[in-house]
């Protein structure tokens, strides 16, 4: 009996024991894991094949690093082959001489036809791989701009690679919108300075259909990105073959200097999921300038830092490269320590940014997002280590990943960073998170993140508490808005402010342009059809309503004159593709769409000001006035007066006084003041415009001395 008793005391202590007790951190994961099967030594042995190992490790009072050192229970090999893999490419927009062409300016004969061939294929899969993030980050908006090819390239890209990538880009946007002038006379290519064709980047894009919406500069940015991809695998190539051989480069010389950087070798591969920060023997490595070893001991620079800045940098590489953890206390301290070194970097040499200059400022990861890391990173067998009264399980319900298929913390923290940063957020959330996961590891997959509003928290600590108190009022208005209760919707627009349902968010989204966003032209729930040019434009009233007294009126008088629910508007003396960017603005906010020639916007301007869009007409009175030259400069004078631009129309006659001596040398000009006869008689408006705006530079400059 007495045994019983104990035997039943035991099993009651053993069900009302909290295994979380007198541990640091009492989470539980579920039992998805992202670890490693076992936490052996690593066995001395020579590499084979795809053997992993790391030679340098570090001791850690966590345990993470002793993950790295493991015998593995299966062939490398084997784990790979079971790996989902990318399609390939059937159609592509090069052919492999215009490969050679290009190469040859920049390795010379260097490269034999086999080793081109070769390369060409290693540049489909970082097409393909490109292209497909480009194509999700495309769904939020439905159209594909600069922004979203690269992000995408920040994406699949180390830090380093990425930044040379979107430099070479932005270098050939600049450099095509600078030939304007040349649009009959060059092709786009030309402009731009590349070898392979724009043209035919284009048209891949849309028969890929990465979006219903396609910029030209995106095309622009694949073709620079794979361009530059192309001359830095060449040049790392002739580097590795310096000295060594002399002899031309072959497809297993290639193959040999891919397989060593852990920069492309990821990139390149076949499979779906995207390996970071390793090379083909599964070396770990950090970029140069983010690893502490890099920038070398200097004792004066030691003796001015705490011991605890000491410890900070003899463990951080530890920190990036631990591949799971044992607790979410453990990962807050590692990624608490890698953002505060990444930040240091960033302020001691901007250049350094691990992405835009949005970066500059701190980026915060919140509660959740670091417990859905810890979901992937998650260790059972670490977890008992970190907790001693907690045992690993005697029966495993789920397979653990084999630790080849693991990505270092780094790379977990660049991939949601950077998809935070693609929405300028200054916040990683869960989402960010998960996004990651599903590029980092295979077989994973989630459904692209959706247009919501959102509140970036961490940003109120720049605030004072009345402007805290009305951002906390605005985001919870458009929260109020966006949960489908409609005896809310008063009290919501009340804490929206004096602008109601007209009211700005961070990313220039009012909330009918959140809950329209995705109708765009959309035959779904329209109930106004607009048909310029001959082609049909679905719409939807309750939006346009709201949008200025123009649409209220033209609205209402249809309305007045018919009795169908489903009207029919006929749009004369405006262009389709105009329309289509005026409603593009109305329904997604921003700027983005606007990004078109100077013709285009000129032909919008008259269109907003018909309309009484006044935050659109801004936008085209301050690209117009950013993208002005002496060749475009009348133009845009004579559309302001019309549109009643009038600060646009200053500028444009300060810009005229500046450049008085070229300008008088221009036909248009010699229009504009003499009429196109060229008669004597004086333009006075045009004159009284310039004299006018003499007139007040002349005071400004001039009045305070005289005073």
């Amino acid at each position: 009996m007495a045994a019983l008793s104990n035997t039943t005391m035991k099993t009651l202590e053993d069900l009302t024991l909290d295994s979380g007790y007198g541990a640091g951190d009492s989470y539980r994961s579920l039992s998805l894991s992202s670890s490693k099967s076992n936490s052996q030594a690593l066995i001395s042995s020579p590499q084979r094949g795809n053997w992993w190992s790391y030679t340098d490790s570090m001791n850690s009072r966590n345990n993470s690093w002793d993950t790295v050192n493991t015998v593995l229970p299966e062939d490398p090999e084997d784990i790979f082959s079971k790996c989902p893999r990318l399609p390939e490419l059937e159609e592509f927009p090069w052919t492999d001489e215009e490969f050679d062409v290009f190469l040859r300016k920049v390795a010379g004969e260097s490269f034999t036809p086999e080793s081109v061939r070769s390369l060409s294929l290693l540049m489909r899969r970082a097409l393909l791989r490109i292209s497909r993030e480009a194509q999700r980050l495309s769904v939020v908006h439905c159209r594909c701009t600069r922004f979203e090819v690269q992000s995408a390239m920040r994406l699949v890209m180390s830090w380093a690679l990425a930044e040379s990538c979107v430099s070479a880009a932005v270098r050939a946007i600049s450099l095509y919108s600078m030939s304007a002038g040349e649009v009959l006379r060059k092709s786009k290519s030309s402009r731009c300075t590349l070898s392979l064709s724009v043209g035919r980047f284009f048209r891949w894009m849309v028969d890929t259909r990465i979006s219903v919406r396609i910029h030209e500069y995106a095309a622009i940015c694949l073709t620079a990105c794979i361009e530059n991809l192309v001359e830095e695998i060449g040049l790392r190539v002739l580097a590795a073959q310096s000295g060594i051989n002399t002899s031309p480069v072959t497809p297993e010389a290639l193959e040999a200097v891919v397989s060593n950087d852990a920069e492309i070798f990821g990139l390149v591969q076949n499979f779906e999921h995207l390996i970071c920060g390793k090379n083909a023997n599964g070396e770990l490595s950090l970029p140069a300038h983010f690893s502490p070893n890099a920038e070398g001991s200097d004792p004066a620079v030691e003796s001015r830092e705490n011991a605890y800045a000491q410890l900070e940098l003899r463990t951080l590489e530890q920190a990036l490269l631990a591949t799971c953890v044992g607790s979410l206390s453990e990962l807050s301290d590692l990624v608490s320590r890698a953002m505060h070194h990444m930040q240091r970097l960033v302020s001691a040499s901007p250049s350094l940014s691990p992405g835009r200059p949005f970066c500059l400022q701190p980026i915060s990861w919140s509660p959740d997002a670091l417990h859905t890391l810890y979901y992937y990173l998650r260790s059972p067998q670490m977890e008992s280590l970190e907790n001693p009264n907690l045992e690993p399980p005697r029966i495993a319900l789920s397979k653990e990943r084999p630790f080849p298929l693991l990505p270092p913390l780094m790379e977990w923290m660049r991939v949601s960073m950077v998809h935070a940063e693609h929405r300028w957020s200054l916040l990683v959330d869960s989402d960010d998170v998960r996004q990651a996961a599903r590029q980092l590891l295979p077989g994973l997959d989630c459904e692209p993140r959706q247009l919501k509003p959102e509140c970036c928290f961490t940003s109120f600590k720049r605030l004072d508490s009345k402007a805290a108190a009305d951002k906390f009022n605005l985001d919870l208005g458009f929260r109020m808005l966006n949960c489908g209760r409609t005896d809310l919707i008063g009290q919501a627009i009340q804490l929206l402010g004096r602008d109601g349902v007209n009211t700005m968010d961070d990313q220039g989204m009012t909330p009918l342009m959140y809950a329209y966003a995705h109708f765009l032209n959309n035959t779904e729930m329209s109930d106004v059809i607009f048909v310029v040019e001959g082609r049909p434009f679905y719409a939807h009233r309750v939006l346009l309503m709201s949008a200025s007294q123009r649409f209220r009126d033209l609205l209402s008088l249809y309305r007045s004159n018919g009795t169908s629910d489903h009207m029919a508007i006929e749009i004369t003396d405006i262009k389709y593709s105009t329309f289509q960017m005026m409603m593009a603005h109305l329904y997604c906010g921003g700027a983005e769409c606007l990004d078109v020639s100077v013709s285009d916007l000129l032909e919008l301007l008259p269109v907003a000001h018909s309309f009484q869009l006044q935050v659109l007409k801004r936008h085209c009175e301050i690209l117009c006035s950013e993208r002005i030259n002496l060749n475009n400069a009348v133009s845009i004078y004579q559309t302001s007066k019309v549109c009643e631009a009038v600060e646009l129309a200053v500028f444009c006659e300060g810009f005229f006084l500046q450049n008085i001596v070229d300008i008088l040398d221009c036909e248009q000009f010699e229009e504009l003041l003499l009429g196109s006869d060229c008669s004597t008689a004086l333009d006075p408006d045009a004159l009284d415009g310039l004299l006018a705006t003499l007139t007040s530079r002349l005071h400004s400059l001039c009045g305070p001395r005289r005073a």
